[in-house]
């Protein structure tokens, strides 16, 4: 094993490369590993930046790039794409930003990353370890916009083995799956906005208060132990000698979508990406309240994708929705579950790739108010003209009500608190008090025994 230290500062590139005098550009070091137990030591000082200027020795070489210290060393790709192929790597305390698209191409090496941020140019950046052998541990996954034919800009895991990630973040990217293979997520984050790749019936929830053991998909969510690190704060208002809070029952039982009689009636708009010319083609049958009706029952146009949706006459956020597809011969197979305040630009709320037929309940992280929500269907099972949706619906949380306290402990913060300030910004008809009253108990039982104090020593007596 030969080790290589490059800084960026006091480093010139016809050194020698060692710890009295390293090189100064990455590129020089990449240059000279020759095994894939090679290390090169990046000096990590603040303001300073590696630049990578030829992405070739870096993607066909493997080799381990850490900072020589627990703080970051900087590492620019400038945009650009690498692949990984059949060359591993391993970095630890690293920020590679700017990057393009980093894909190891379904190989099967093995991919280690500790401690690192790994940050994309946006739309032309998509992040796809591809690789059967991935440990991710401590690791920030942003800014991942590009995506693939599968729809997705972060792709963990591409194989039949399994991988491991342990506090995993991943923002701001369009889309995150694990396309094929198994992973096992434990005390990781995924943002709200970045559409999640679910195989319907094909998860596990939590089996320990630890982890979340998913197979073929990411789930959302914040799995965090009891000891762990990460914390969530909760948030009580405070006004004279009162406490307040808001709280709900869950989410509605009920559609919050009126049974359609027609596109536009009784209230609200259902739209559809075709032109409605005859039965199973207007849309509104998948909104009637009846299983033996639907859209798409006959044939549509061969175009894809399609897209059936309803608007609101104001704004509304939808935290659940539900599918019937008993057709098992035709039915949407990959789809996006989308909200938009103009009928124009959607964001993507939820996500489905290999889904399956039957009646389909969705929770999603939603906290944004929409008027237009919509399926927008990229696969069809069979063909591409016969969706066959029989049934769309979407609920709402109840209604959220006041709650009062004359004081606040901590187990108050934790099981009334709000999470964020805007909860507190809606109209509220309800309003519970919560109070606490100290009573006599009466004068219960009395019990007698007599102790022989010559026999026994007694120092301390305790009533129970």
């Amino acid at each position: 094993m030969a080790i290589y230290y490059v800084d960026g500062v006091n480093g010139n590139d016809s050194f020698s490369g060692s710890v009295s005098t390293p090189f100064l550009t990455i590129d020089k070091a990449l240059t000279v590993i020759a095994t894939s137990s090679d290390v090169i030591i990046l000096t990590a000082q603040k303001g300073m930046v590696y630049r990578v200027t030829s992405i070739t020795p870096f993607q066909t070489k493997s080799f381990t790039l850490k900072s020589d210290k627990s703080t970051y060393a900087v590492v620019d790709f400038n945009g650009l794409a690498c692949n990984v192929a059949t060359f591993g790597k391993r970095f630890e305390y690293i920020y590679v930003k700017n990057m393009g698209t980093w894909n190891s191409n379904t190989g099967n090496v093995s991919l280690v990353y500790e401690n690192c941020v790994f940050e994309g140019v946006g739309n032309n950046a998509s992040f796809w370890t591809n690789s059967s052998s991935v440990t991710m541990s401590s690791v920030l996954i942003r800014k991942f916009n590009l995506k693939s034919s599968e729809g997705y800009s972060v792709n963990l895991i591409r194989g039949v083995n399994s991988s491991s990630f342990t506090n995993v973040v991943i923002l701001d990217c369009a889309g995150a799956t694990a396309y094929t293979g198994s992973v096992s997520l434990s005390k990781s984050i995924i943002g709200s906005t970045v559409a999640l790749s679910l195989v319907a019936g094909d998860y596990v929830n939590t089996t320990t208060n630890e982890e979340s053991r998913i197979v073929n998909s990411v789930k959302y969510g914040l799995l965090v132990s009891t000891a762990s690190a990460l914390a969530v704060s909760k948030i009580l208002l405070s006004s004279g000698d009162k406490y307040y809070s808001l709280l709900n029952d869950g989410i509605q039982e009920t559609t919050s979508i009126p049974k359609m009689t027609s596109n536009t009636t009784p209230e609200g708009e259902v739209f559809v990406s075709n032109t409605p010319n005859g039965n199973a083609t207007f849309g509104w049958e998948a909104f009637d309240g009846a299983i033996n009706t639907s859209w798409g029952g006959n044939t549509l146009p061969t175009t894809m994708p399609k897209w059936i949706g309803y608007k609101f006459s104001e704004p509304k956020v939808i935290v659940k929705y539900r599918l019937r597809f008993t057709n098992t011969t035709y039915y949407p197979r990959n789809y996006e579950f989308q909200g938009s305040t103009d009928g124009i630009v959607y964001d993507t709320l939820h996500s489905i790739v290999e889904g399956s037929s039957g009646v389909l309940d969705y929770v999603i992280p939603n906290r944004r108010s929409y008027t237009h929500y919509r399926l927008y269907i990229t696969v069809l099972s069979s063909g591409n003209q016969l969706p066959s949706v029989y049934e769309f619906e979407m609920f709402e949380v109840k209604p959220s009500y006041l709650v009062e306290m004359r004081n606040a402990s901590e187990s108050d913060f934790l099981n009334q608190g709000v999470v964020e300030l805007n909860n507190f910004s809606q109209i509220l008809n309800i309003k519970k008090e919560m109070t606490r009253t100290d009573e006599m108990l009466g004068s219960g039982k009395t019990f007698e025994h007599t102790v022989d104090m010559s026999k026994r020593r007694i120092d301390k007596i305790i009533l129970r």
